[in-house]
């Protein structure tokens, strides 16, 4: 909330951001836990059920020997690097298309498949494994054993074209073949063996379901926090007294905070949300009595506030619920008298409540056609008096900024120790902005569930004009977390202080329960006698 000391704050925008953005994140992983557990239990189950369906595959490796031509009796360094570039082009000469192909055509005829499965090669210095993979593991031997056999023939075919050749370069020159030059250029040729054959394998490879779906949920999570996050950029509503603290915050006057927060009623409809009845339900009654309690505790930093303007940016935020809630929560303590006017003089909606249907209101009031005792209506709350709109009038603002408007207001607060003023939205209509310059304080109720941040913030700047001694918020319809009230509800809390600055760990704890020492007695059926009609429920 601000007092009227808010016009000497100078604290930078930068300053009211307060927060860790670790406790932010956390914050968004709790509230949105249910995403995350969905999507990545629907990424790893797809993933396992995926994996489940393939094919089981038996690998099946055979092994080839590489040696390139030396010295009889020598070996050294280069003969190694030899034998490594050697293995690496007989690796590569294992998938060409001349190879598979015969190997394809030996497999037909064998098999009347041609299907040879995966093909995979690797070398490790001389060595070069050739592993094949295939539903059938005999297939998959066959088929690695084949390939082996079929790179070493045509290896040697190729060498064996190298000594042709060599013996018709020589009789190009007329050279007669001899048995020794022909040794000689054969040893210089290297050599490849079979040293492993393949043979079935009798359990198939894994075929990295885990992976899969530990991969799957993983990005499951990633997707989930990029939808969280996207849905959070898009979404700005004000949901929380940090959000409404940092959109109302501008250069020079600290943010709005919040005097309190209701939880959103499970009763199912506005009339469930009223306690105007004799037997409210305990734990909505509970909050507005830490509300009010809360408006006290604020008014310590004022010179006293007894008018109270309740507004709201938009319709249906609750405005009426909470003036009603409110006067009917002070009216209960048995040592305040309260007066709830409807100055919502388009719109009104007291009547119906309190069942005041064509009694005199504030237009008789303001006309000079009826007084004060005429137009209060006494309730069967002992304390709580109401003024309803009475007959609409076809100006409603000229009525609003008269000067007689002004003495009723004064003469509102001499007749009660506290008046609340029901109103028009703000972003809708004049109105309440003439009320606002008249009274001592302003509560603007913000619904968490649907009041965006734009208009929140126009709405808090129109009120600075009007200048009323303090501007508090009430954040409505918050929806619960945790257990701290009871069954459904949660309790009201403050939680700020007067120049919005937040009370947390102890010291919040302990002004808390101060607060709660400060409740004169429990509600109890002290002059309600019976139960107030609620033919319609309020306007919102």
């Amino acid at each position: 909330m601000l007092t009227s000391e808010r016009f000497m704050q100078d604290a930078p925008l930068e300053e009211v951001s307060d927060g860790g953005d670790i406790k932010v994140y956390l914050a968004l992983a709790l509230r949105y836990w249910w995403v995350f557990a969905i999507a990545m239990a629907a990424a790893g189950g797809a993933a396992y059920l995926v994996g489940s369906s393939r094919t089981p595959l038996y690998n099946a490796t055979a092994k080839v020997l590489v040696q390139s031509a030396r010295v009889p009796g020598s070996f050294s360094a280069g003969d190694s690097e030899a034998n490594r570039r050697f293995a690496e082009d007989f690796q590569d000469l294992l998938t060409t298309r001349p190879v598979i192909e015969a190997v394809a055509d030996t497999m037909e005829l064998a098999t009347g498949s041609r299907s040879l499965g995966l093909i995979v090669t690797d070398s490790t210095r001389s060595i070069v494994n050739i592993s094949v993979r295939h539903p059938d593991p005999q297939r998959a031997a066959d088929v690695a054993n084949a390939l082996a056999r079929e790179s070493i023939d045509q290896v040697r075919r190729r060498q064996l074209a190298q000594i042709v050749q060599f013996q018709a370069s020589l009789s190009e020159y007329g050279i007669e073949p001899d048995a020794a030059l022909i040794a000689g250029q054969a040893s210089t040729l290297s050599s490849l063996s079979i040293v492993e054959v393949a043979v079935p394998s009798t359990a198939p490879q894994s075929t990295g379901v885990l992976r899969d779906v530990l991969l799957a949920i993983v990005l499951g999570f990633v997707l989930s926090w990029l939808i969280v996050a996207l849905r959070e950029y898009l979404d700005d509503r004000v949901r929380t007294p940090d959000e409404l603290r940092t959109v109302t915050a501008t250069r020079g006057i600290g943010g709005l905070s919040t005097i309190g927060s209701v939880v959103r009623h499970r009763g199912g409809s506005r009339r469930d949300s009223l306690i105007i009845d004799e037997d409210p339900p305990r734990a909505l009654s509970e909050a507005y009595k830490f509300l009010q309690t809360n408006l006290r505790f604020a008014a310590l930093g004022t010179s006293g506030l007894k008018s109270t303007l309740v507004t709201s940016a938009g319709p249906e935020e609750g405005k009426t619920t909470t003036a009603i809630n409110l006067a009917t929560s002070i009216a209960r303590e048995g040592d305040s008298s309260v007066i709830l006017v409807d100055t919502d003089l388009r719109r009104p909606s007291l009547h119906r409540v309190f069942d005041l249907r064509g009694r005199k209101g504030l237009t008789h009031l303001l006309l000079g056609t009826g007084t004060l005792d005429e137009v209060a209506s006494p309730t069967e709350i002992e304390g709580l008096r109401v003024i309803p709109a009475g007959p609409l009038p076809p100006d409603p603002p000229r009525l609003l900024r008269s000067e007689r408007m002004r003495e009723v207001v004064a003469e509102l607060e001499e007749a009660a120790d506290f008046v609340f003023f029901d109103s028009s939205p703000l972003l809708a209509v004049t109105d309440p902005m003439l009320v606002a310059s008249l009274v001592d304080a302003v509560l603007l109720v913000v619904d968490s569930s649907k009041t965006r941040r734009e208009p929140v913030k126009m709405a808090f700047h129109m009120l600075l004009q009007a200048d009323p001694q303090m501007i508090g918020a009430v954040l409505n319809k918050v929806t619960p977390r945790g257990k701290r009230g009871y069954g459904d509800y949660h309790y009201s809390q403050y939680g700020h202080g007067v120049n919005g600055s937040e009370g947390s760990g102890r010291g919040g704890r302990l002004i808390t329960r101060a607060l709660q020492k400060l409740r004169l007695k429990k509600p109890d059926a002290n002059g309600t006698g019976g139960r107030v009609r609620k033919k319609e429920a309020a306007a919102d």
